[in-house]
């Protein structure tokens, strides 16, 4: 499980997802930053008082929070810092497949950092909320589409009556 920020909308159902590990025996691994981690703890205590400790001392359960580029199954993970509003710390995540590179923003501002990767990748996967862009979230992809020939660029919009958008090339 990749933490790309702390907003509700992408972290309150971690409790839920660690309880539903427990009861299954299953394993599950949290990439986020060392910031992020004693939050995630805080939020599943409000969630699971009497749970929280069965949960949090489950062998199955790991985080990794203090990391640049990771393996795993043989692919490559680099985390890279965005900009989402005020949100500290936001990360998206490039995923090196074979000779494939699939990066992943997060929600975040249109940055050089954000150019940069969608530069690099050949998939761009992008949590594009509003029409117009702010300091918070991305406008459309246009921007990037013009700078660069994507195999697939996918856009995710809450604000219009397309819910989603592909954009192929």
């Amino acid at each position: 499980l990749f933490i790309t920020h702390l907003h509700g909308d992408h972290v309150f159902d971690i409790p839920f997802l660690l309880l539903d590990k427990l009861k299954r025996e299953q394993n599950l691994t949290i990439y986020t930053s060392r910031w992020c981690k004693p939050r995630i703890k805080r939020l599943v205590r409000m969630a699971f008082p009497r749970q929280y400790f069965p949960i949090m001392m489950y062998k199955g359960i790991k985080f990794v929070t203090n990391f640049k580029d990771i393996y795993l199954d043989g692919m490559k993970i680099k985390r890279f810092k965005v900009k989402h509003g005020k949100m500290r710390p936001c990360f998206g995540y490039s995923f090196y497949v074979g000779e494939k590179i699939v990066s992943f923003t997060g929600d975040a501002c249109l940055t050089d950092a954000v150019l940069e990767k969608a530069k690099e990748s050949n998939y761009l996967i992008s949590d594009c909320t509003l029409v117009k862009g702010n300091e918070k979230h991305m406008d459309s992809l246009k921007t990037l589409m013009d700078k660069k020939q994507y195999d697939l660029v996918l856009q995710i919009t809450e604000d219009t009556k397309d819910s989603t958008n592909l954009f192929y090339r």
